[in-house]
């Protein structure tokens, strides 16, 4: 009989446990939420989305002061947020204390990118298309000569965009190269050409392929060679063979490396030619071309 009865009791409590849980939810649904807080994150110092346009999209989704919990569709309201370029997820959610939250994730710009036409446009680290903020201008990689100016890209321009991507972030990711490039433009076969912010030297980078022994290339010869002969000897500079730094002197001369320390010796005037050659490191040959003389000096090294 005792057993029963606790039994009764158990079922008893439960069963008024079930309904204020019910009830408790039922009035939540009914109350209404007391504020709508806004918390926006990314990686940016500067803010391309503000409070004040994510309350006016929310706004125009059905959010006003005085409506029921009940009444509210977080999910219409996320995906009408998401649909603002600048913002790249967004989450809708009551608190404990039953108040309208709203976590924003804002779209990341790494690169500014100029269309032939003259048009520009940011992409973000997923390469995707981002319009110019009428407020706010991000310090970013600058691109040129981008082809299209349509809002839907072929599937080539598309790919070009992924390398302008690429490039883009190896840039910002280094406080080195986020300052030593000015801009880089996209030539006609989708290659890659640089400009450093000092001097009037062209680097061609060449594809977003391989960045990381690319610019390995380049630092160590701005570090051993154009750091003391200066910025304005070299007319351009190719840093797309293997293991080799390719620089065109302005007058014609060409010197092509296979190491560091070979531009090295190319650029230190005590070392000459004939030097050069009885170390193994250069053959040396003088051409003449049409109107010009130019002293072509070939260092031995395979492409890759």
């Amino acid at each position: 009989m005792k057993r029963k009865l606790i039994f009764f009791l158990w079922i008893v409590f439960g069963i008024g446990l079930v309904s204020l849980l019910v009830a408790a939810r039922s009035a939540r649904k009914n109350a209404i939420a007391p504020d709508f807080k806004i918390t926006i994150e990314g990686k940016n110092n500067q803010i391309f989305i503000d409070e004040k346009e994510i309350t006016n999209i929310a706004k125009e989704n059905g959010i006003m002061k005085g409506i029921a919990a009940k009444d509210i569709n977080l999910k219409k309201i996320e995906t009408a947020l998401e649909a603002n370029p600048w913002i790249s997820h967004a989450k809708m959610y009551f608190d404990d204390e039953n108040n309208l939250c709203a976590s924003i994730w804002e779209s990341e710009p790494i690169a500014r990118v100029f269309t032939l036409e003259g048009t520009s446009f940011y992409i973000d680290s997923g390469a995707r298309k981002l319009p110019l903020h009428p407020s706010v201008i991000a310090r970013l990689p600058v691109f040129t000569s981008f082809t299209s100016t349509k809002t839907k890209l072929s599937k080539p321009d598309s790919l070009l965009l992924v390398d302008v991507r690429k490039v883009a972030q190896y840039i910002v990711a280094d406080s080195f190269w986020n300052a030593f490039v000015s801009e880089v433009n996209i030539n006609t076969d989708k290659s890659f050409d640089m400009i450093p912010t000092l001097g009037n030297t062209t680097i061609a980078l060449g594809r977003g392929d391989s960045l990381s022994e690319k610019f390995d290339r380049l630092y160590s010869f701005y570090k051993q060679v154009w750091t003391k002969t200066g910025f304005n000897r070299y007319e351009k500079l190719d840093v797309r063979c293997y293991n080799q730094v390719v620089g065109t002197r302005r007058g014609g001369v060409v010197a092509q490396q296979k190491d560091t320390a070979t531009i090295n010796a190319l650029s230190n005037s005590r070392w000459s030619t004939k030097q050069l050659q009885s170390a193994g490191l250069i053959n040396a040959d003088t051409t003449k071309s049409k109107g010009t003389n130019k002293n072509i000096v070939k260092q031995k090294g395979k492409k890759k």
